[in-house]
C-alpha cells in the first residue's frame, strides 16, 4: 500500500514529505534550545563560513537545515531514477532518509553534516556515472572535488576519498594518472581555501 501510494512525486506525496518533516522538526523549529557539540567548538572552515552567513538566527538556521535534509532526500531518489540502483521505482525512501536523519533530536538544527551531505550524494552521483565509461576521468576528479569541500565542512567526510580509491580498482584504472586525478580533486579545495587565509588571514584560522 505504501509502495503503491509513493510511487510517482503527486502533490500528494509532496505534501505528505512535507508535513511529516515539520511534524518530525516541530518541536525543535519553535524552540530556542540549542545543544552544543564538538563541532561548534572545532569548526571547520567552510562551515565557518556557513555559520556567519546564518549570522544569531536560530529559527533561519533550523529551517534551512530542514530544507536542505529534504532536497538531499529528493537528490537521493534522482540518483537512483539516473542509476537504477533500486528497480522499484518510489519516493518511500525519502520519507526514510528524513526520519533517520532527523532521529535524534539535538541535532535538528543547523550543523556541518547536513551541509556536507548533498557533496557526498554529489561524488556518488560521479562515481556511479564513471562506470559508464564516458568522461571517467572527470567524474573521478568532480567526485574526489565534492569530497574535498564537503571535508572541508564536516572532516569524516574526508574518509569517502576511499570509495574513490575503491572504484579506480574496480574499473581497474590504476595507472598513476587516475590516482593523481582523485588526489589533486581532493586537494584542490582545500588548497584555495589555504591561499585564500594565507592571503586574506592568518593560516592559523584554518586550524
Amino acid at each position: 500500500m505504501l509502495l503503491k501510494f509513493f510511487k510517482g512525486l503527486t502533490p500528494a506525496i509532496l505534501a505528505t514529505i512535507i508535513l511529516t518533516s515539520l511534524l518530525i522538526w516541530g518541536k525543535s523549529l519553535f524552540s530556542t534550545e540549542v545543544f552544543s557539540f564538538y563541532f561548534d567548538n572545532y569548526p571547520m572552515p567552510l562551515y565557518v563560513l556557513i555559520k556567519g552567513l546564518m549570522g544569531e538566527h536560530t529559527l533561519i538556521e533550523k529551517i534551512v537545515a530542514l530544507i536542505i535534509t529534504i532536497a538531499s532526500a529528493l537528490y537521493l531518489i534522482q540518483l537512483n531514477t539516473k542509476h537504477i540502483l533500486i528497480k522499484y521505482r518510489t519516493y518511500l525512501p525519502v520519507l526514510l532518509y528524513i526520519i533517520f536523519t532527523s532521529s535524534f533530536i539535538p541535532l535538528q538544527r543547523i550543523n556541518p553534516a547536513v551541509f556536507a551531505s548533498p557533496f557526498l550524494i554529489l561524488a556518488t552521483d560521479n562515481l556511479l556515472s564513471s562506470y559508464e565509461g564516458k568522461n571517467s576521468l572527470d567524474h573521478f576528479f568532480r567526485a574526489s572535488f565534492y569530497i574535498g569541500i564537503g571535508s572541508m565542512i564536516y572532516l569524516p567526510l574526508a574518509a569517502f576519498i576511499i570509495l574513490a580509491s575503491i572504484s579506480l580498482i574496480i574499473l581497474n584504472n590504476t595507472g598513476i594518472r587516475q590516482w593523481f586525478v582523485v588526489l589533486f580533486g581532493f586537494i584542490t579545495p582545500w588548497f584555495f581555501a589555504f591561499i585564500y587565509y594565507f592571503v586574506w588571514h592568518n593560516s592559523s584560522g584554518m586550524l
